[in-house]
This record gives C-alpha cells, structure tokens and sequence, in this order.
C-alpha cells in the first residue's frame, strides 16, 4: 500500500506556509577570532511575507479543473486577447496552481504568439506576469461559485 504522497505534500506546504518563519543571523564573538570579548553586530531577526499564493486550489486536479465548459471559454478568450499559444497558457496556469510557483519569463514567452523584443520584453514582463496570474485567480473563484 503506497500512501497518496499528494495529500503529504499539500500538508507539509501547508503547515509551513501558515507559520511565521523566522531567520536568525547570530552576531560573531571578536573573543572567537582572538580580539576580545566584543561581538560584532546584534541579532539580525528576518520575518517571511505571507504566502503569496493564497486562494489558490490545495488539491489540485488538472483533469477536473479543466472539464468547466466556462472556464474553457475564458481561457480561449484571454488567449485570443493577449496573443497566447491556448495549450501553453493552459499548460502555466495548471503548473502554477499545481506548484504555486509563477512562471518563469522564458515560459511566458514560450507560451506567447508574437513574442517582444528583449527591450520590450523587459518593460513589459511584470504586466504580463500580473494579468497571467490574476486571470488565474478569476478561474479559481470560477469553481468557487459553481460548487
């Protein structure tokens, strides 16, 4: 019997992703280099932001997501919008929900029909990255009022 390691590893994001994570420098002692018994510097204490992808899906099942005939008709209209290759779009918006990582600039790129120059490209890839991942929180709230 092999356990269902999706549920693991939703929990164990879970439980880390709730908690307040806290990075400790400790300051080193001038006594342990031979100088004394002065420190250099006082405890540096670093609080992590909250986590960014809240309200996204815990378990995520692509097949699932994906049979909503209106979600369907989103993505092919923000694809025809914004010049996206469909399958690409859909292939990093299933990624990012399963992973809630964001997608890298190269795969935003990829999954474009006409993509910018690097001048461009640098202008404008925040934009970009903003509309690819609030469209995809509108898709998620989809499913919320359809249940």
């Amino acid at each position: 019997v092999y356990p269902d390691l999706t549920n693991l590893s939703n929990y164990i994001k879970n439980k880390y992703a709730k908690e307040n994570r806290e990075v400790v420098i400790k300051a080193a002692s001038l006594g342990s280099f031979g100088l004394g018994g002065a420190t250099l510097g006082a405890k540096v204490v670093k609080k992590e932001e909250e986590n960014p992808q809240e309200g996204l899906i815990e378990n995520f099942d692509e097949i699932r997501f994906w049979d909503n005939p209106e979600r369907q008709a989103h993505l092919e209209l923000f694809a025809d919008e914004n010049e996206f290759h469909e399958d690409q779009l859909r292939h990093l918006i299933s990624d990012y929900l399963f992973s809630g990582k964001e997608p890298l600039s190269y795969q935003i790129q990829n999954a474009m029909k006409k993509s910018p120059s690097l001048k461009e490209w640098v202008k404008v890839k925040g934009d970009v990255l903003k509309s690819i991942l609030d469209f995809t929180k509108m898709l998620v709230d989809i499913e919320i009022e359809n249940e």
